[in-house]
């Protein structure tokens, strides 16, 4: 009799182990095909991140429409399409053409960009204006002073160097004719003076 229930209890054993080991051989061969497509739902992310990066940097359309991800192929073809309608404002400092961007945050940083660019533009404009304003005032300095060898005209121009310059021009002429070295004082610059009574040296 113990015999007996010793080989039934074996064989419930058997039996309980064998059902452990086949539920254990199912989740196994369950969980594999989701290994395997998480696998490749990364694989694609990876790839699809690829895709976006060298779609934004190079402002390629096509990129984007390789991306598996409708929603991401979706947004990459407006942040391109916003981009290069602002490469465009700038490159011809025009604000309307921002006002085609769909995207807010892009609409509001083209515009900005461009009103920066237009103001600095502005700015050099006005410099460069002031500089040529400046130049033509300079010659007419210089050629009245010249014409009336008043070397004290030349005082009215603000930059230092041409100031002396224009000084020099208008005393060394005198001063060569005149053989006369202590007219190059009235230069008011050493380098320019000392230059003068060379000058004055060489022709005696």
């Amino acid at each position: 009799m113990k015999n007996k229930f010793f080989a039934i209890g074996i064989l419930m054993m058997t039996v309980f182990l064998a059902g452990c080991l086949g539920i254990t051989e199912m989740a196994e061969e369950e969980a594999q095909p989701e290994d395997e497509q998480t696998q490749e739902v990364n694989a694609d992310t990876v790839l699809d991140n690829r895709l976006y990066n060298e779609a934004i940097g190079g402002l390629n359309l096509d990129k984007c429409d390789q991306i598996s991800d409708t929603v991401r192929a979706g947004e990459c073809k407006k942040v391109v399409e916003s981009l290069s309608l602002k490469k465009k404002a700038v490159e011809n400092l025009d604000k309307l053409i921002c006002e085609n961007i769909e995207l807010d945050r892009y609409k509001e940083d083209c515009e900005s960009t461009v009103d920066g660019l237009i103001d600095k533009a502005e700015v050099e404009k006005e410099a460069l204006k002031k500089a040529e304003e400046m130049r033509e005032r300079m010659l007419e300095i210089e050629e009245e002073a010249y014409k009336g060898g008043d070397a004290s005209l030349c005082d009215d121009i603000e930059d230092e160097n041409k100031k002396y310059s224009c000084k020099f021009n208008v005393v060394i002429d005198k001063a060569v004719e005149e053989k006369d070295s202590s007219l190059c004082e009235e230069i008011g610059h050493e380098t320019y003076i000392q230059e003068c009574k060379s000058m004055i040296a060489t022709e005696e």
